[in-house]
């Protein structure tokens, strides 16, 4: 019973006993701090303080994602000093052993330039959407720009260097002199081997996670920097580099099988009940097989090792290709530079698009060839005395569990370079009052950015340089030729605007509304659009549309 007597409350059992509040003197201690605290009431405020001043220590040492958990997802906005997020490394894999992502790539076009106002890189909105425990990110901060292998690139420019003509004014289209000077090997910046090196060197945390996506992101200052250079070497080089990273994507696989390492994942740690509806379940139900008398045990069924790898945008279609391209001399024009980076663009996304294809295929061969292996050692193996003890036999080995879990290649592909010319044509089509046959231009303003030509943040002038971004809309003879893909289908021109922008003040480098435009600054989308593409890919995650999910829904 509780009774209010216009002094504090006290507690009383029904039956007139006292309560177990009073039993054990918790009321009296109460008692004496309260009296305690007023008698130091001048105190009262320093010790406030001081316990104020103990969490956000406490929270501080924790991790980026244990921290907003606890204090909110705008703790980091307010707080100058808490740990940053996109680019750092967020945790160690211990906190909860759960869903953890690993990041490994450059600051490109999807990468805001300044990470202290909170806003978070693609992969973390995915791992936030995801309900990750962990977020682990080797992506060197901008402004640096992190290439995907920085020594395949170096050869090429250094070869090139080496066969300019002594004469530069006598063949002014071989002088590649000039080229280091301009586009320099980033040696100070990690490409994807030294990320996958230096992760591996990492300690093994105390708890490894249940399970880990993979996130790739590399190509877009690959092509930025080969554009100078002539195409047909370029192209060799881009096809080295996409090969060089199914190496590296390679060894953090044949890593993340072994249990003393900081890639591996223990996912006998989870079972069906926690297991996320978009993960086949880990064992399979029984089978019977012949007529009957024998019956297949639950056999383990792989566990994916997944890997998300964004295909890149073509950077010419960015305001920052007129603004932030290097001014190269009169024999390599920006017009013919254009030309190869759309070139190499296309190039690299379709190149590493099979290589991605053909790495997950690797798992069937290697399956095939392991069950063809295990075959035959159990036909070499086959006891020969009688059908009985044979049949016995046969049957306790196909009960023996197995002692690992195979690790099985996938991967989630997302377009990059769709989402981003989509939204450009959506508003080139819903300005012109043009829906096209697959929906582009219809959809709702709100859903829209208003400005998809000029960036938020105008930092070359004054007055803002834009790109024209009008639609050649096809004529009606043309309607029977054009793509059915949709990415195919967005044509976008790339010469200079004669209208400026409205949407950004004239007496100041920044827009009114970032929300608005689709590029943040010159060279990198806006929060709005990176959230975007984070949600879109994990929505893709949960859905599993996976290459295997995509190849079994189609057979």
């Amino acid at each position: 019973m509780i009774v209010n007597n216009g002094s504090p409350q006290y507690h009383m059992s029904l039956d007139g006993q006292h309560s177990f509040f009073d039993q054990y003197g918790c009321r009296a201690v109460l008692v004496w701090l309260s009296s305690r605290m007023f008698r130091s009431g001048h105190k009262l405020i320093l010790q406030v303080i001081a316990c104020m001043a103990a969490v956000l220590l406490l929270t501080h040492s924790l991790p980026q994602r244990a921290s907003d958990v606890a204090l909110g997802r705008g703790y980091s906005d307010w707080i100058g000093w808490a740990r940053g997020k996109a680019s750092e490394a967020v945790g160690d894999a211990s906190e909860a052993a759960g869903l953890r992502v690993v990041v490994f790539g450059a600051s490109d076009i999807a990468t805001l330039p300044d990470t202290k106002k909170g806003d978070m890189a693609w992969p973390e909105v995915m791992c936030e959407e995801l309900e990750c425990t962990t977020y682990i990110s080797l992506v060197p901060k901008p402004p640096t720009r992190s290439l995907s292998s920085n020594s395949l690139y170096a050869a090429v420019v250094d070869e090139l260097v080496q066969a300019s003509p002594k004469d530069k004014a006598a063949s002014p289209g071989r002088d590649y002199s000039f080229y280091p000077d301009h586009f320099p090997v980033p040696w100070h910046v990690p490409d994807f081997g030294m990320q996958v090196s230096e992760f591996l060197s990492r300690p093994q945390p105390s708890k490894s996670p249940k399970e880990t996506i993979w996130v790739f992101n590399f190509g877009h200052w690959d092509v930025w920097n080969l554009a100078g250079l002539p195409l047909k070497r370029s192209q060799v080089v881009v096809d080295a580099m996409v090969k060089d990273v199914i190496v590296n994507i390679e060894k953090l696989f044949k890593a993340s099988s072994n249990e003393t390492s900081i890639a591996y994942s223990n996912f006998r740690a989870r079972d069906d009940s926690s297991r996320p509806d978009y993960l086949p379940k880990l064992r399979q139900p029984a089978v019977t097989v012949g007529d009957g008398a024998k019956a297949i045990p639950d056999q383990q069924v792989g566990e994916p090792f997944r890997i998300i790898v964004p295909m890149i945008f073509d950077a010419t279609l960015s305001p920052g290709w007129k603004t932030e391209r290097p001014d190269l001399p009169p024999a390599h024009s920006k017009a013919e530079q254009m030309r190869n980076a759309a070139t190499l663009t296309e190039r690299w996304n379709n190149k590493l698009q099979n290589a991605i294809e053909e790495w997950v295929r690797t798992s069937d061969r290697e399956s095939a060839r392991q069950a063809e292996e295990e075959e035959e050692e159990a036909a070499a193996s086959q006891p020969t005395t009688t059908a009985q003890s044979g049949a016995d036999s046969a049957t306790s080995a196909a009960a023996a569990p197995s002692s690992t879990v195979p690790l099985v290649r996938d991967a989630i592909i997302y377009d990059l370079q769709e989402y981003v010319t989509e939204m450009i044509a959506e508003r080139q089509l819903h300005d012109h009052g043009y829906v096209d046959q697959n929906g582009v231009g219809g959809r709702p303003e709100d859903k829209m950015f208003r400005e998809v030509a000029s960036p938020c943040i105008n930092a070359g002038s004054d007055k803002p340089k834009t790109i024209n971004t009008s639609l050649a809309v096809p004529k009606d003879d043309e309607d029977a030729n054009r793509p059915t893909s949709r990415r195919r289908s967005m044509r976008v021109a790339r010469d200079a605007a004669k209208n400026p922008d409205e949407g950004v003040a004239q007496s100041s480098a920044v827009c009114k509304d970032p929300t608005e435009h689709l590029f943040y600054n010159s060279l990198s989308l806006s929060s709005r659009a990176i959230d975007d593409i984070g949600k879109e890919t994990a929505e893709l995650v949960v859905a599993n549309m996976t290459l295997r999910g995509f190849w079994a829904n189609s057979s």
